[in-house]
């Protein structure tokens, strides 16, 4: 298993995206968001995805030069496009013109189409909580493509993974608490990540074609299906964002493979001072913070604590990539002429 610090693994993924065709920016934005999962430690959402993405370009799905644009604006809301082009930019983007519109107008709403896969959306909820907002971003509406997930109770895939990504101002330092999770007892990336590692994953996560509990990591490859998280909570929850990116935000125009996005953000300055909210926010989270560990655990984390901990770890010591993921890599490079000795 190669160890690579994050910034060769940054050079690698911008020199693939380039050759591949996709403008300096574009590349950019994209690699550094796949390598900063890695470095925070999801590596489900992490540079492994590269080869998909290349692949999405070479295939035709995932249009390497496409930008997002606004197709909708409304007083508090817009309707954004990715023009099937990368997921990660578009979201970017989505995620600076709502913070604007949220500042300006206390609370606003941008539904993002038309899009490749976005990443780790927890780093667009942070982003935008980074401005002194809420942030609550909802994913789903693919259902008739993406249908892996079985309802609570249920042994045939009705729903997708259908996301949720929250975050807000932690205090006056700066750090984020963000709630990043699939309503999926795991995100499909997990399993491509315990596949790649040669892992087999814990009983509760997926079932097999015949609906019997699995722990084979490639079961959807199979007819298999994900379960929801927590039964009937992880369904609630995904069914909700189904209704909203679905049956809200579908046109004749969207395609099915493609998910919706909901973002809302709430601007905490409209309710509050901020400086007041930061102390109260501060205070809170250390009080949390030091009660006294159960057994098992050595320390009380509150959500994006884990993350800090692992980034500033893979910092120092680098990013450890499983050998297929690097073989992964190393193939792409040989087929664009990339020499990643050199990166």
């Amino acid at each position: 298993m190669p160890t690579v610090t994050h910034e060769r693994l940054q050079a690698i993924g911008q020199s693939l995206l380039t050759a591949s065709g996709v403008p300096d920016d574009i590349a950019f934005s994209v690699a550094a968001s796949l390598v900063d999962s890695n470095l925070k430690g999801v590596d489900s959402h992490g540079i492994l995805r590269l080869p998909h993405y290349l692949a999405g370009i070479r295939e035709g799905e995932l249009q390497a030069a496409a930008r997002p644009e606004v197709r909708a604006d409304r007083r508090n809301s817009m309707t954004i496009s990715g023009n099937d082009g990368f997921g990660i930019f578009a979201m970017e983007e989505a995620s600076r013109l709502l913070s604007a519109r949220a500042k300006n107008s206390g609370l606003a709403a941008v539904s993002l189409i038309e899009c490749g896969h976005t990443g780790r959306v927890g780093q667009f909820a942070a982003q935008i909580a980074e401005e002194g907002l809420f942030a609550l971003i909802i994913g789903g509406g693919a259902h008739e493509t993406w249908n892996m997930v079985a309802p609570h109770g249920g042994a045939k895939p009705i729903l997708g993974t259908n996301p949720y990504s929250m975050a807000i101002p932690g205090g006056p330092s700066g750090e984020m608490v963000v709630l990043d999770f699939a309503t999926s007892a795991v995100a499909r990336g997990k399993l491509l990540d315990y596949a790649a590692r040669g892992k087999s994953v814990p009983l509760g996560w997926v079932l097999d074609a015949e609906g019997r509990p699995s722990d084979e990591p490639t079961v959807l490859k199979h007819g298999g299906m994900q379960l929801p998280m927590a039964g009937h909570k992880g369904f609630g929850l995904g069914l909700v964002a189904e209704l909203l990116t679905f049956a809200m935000l579908h046109t004749q125009e969207t395609p099915l493979e493609t998910f919706n996005w909901l973002m809302l953000a709430l601007d905490i300055g409209a309710f509050t001072e901020i400086d007041d909210y930061h102390a109260r926010a501060s205070q809170y989270l250390e009080k949390v913070r030091r009660i006294p560990p159960a057994e098992g655990f050595d320390k009380v984390l509150v959500p994006g604590d884990p993350e800090r901990r692992e980034e500033a770890e893979r910092r120092r010591s680098g990013i450890p990539l499983p050998d297929a993921v690097w073989e992964a890599l190393a193939a792409e490079a040989e087929r664009y002429g990339v020499a990643l000795a050199n990166t």
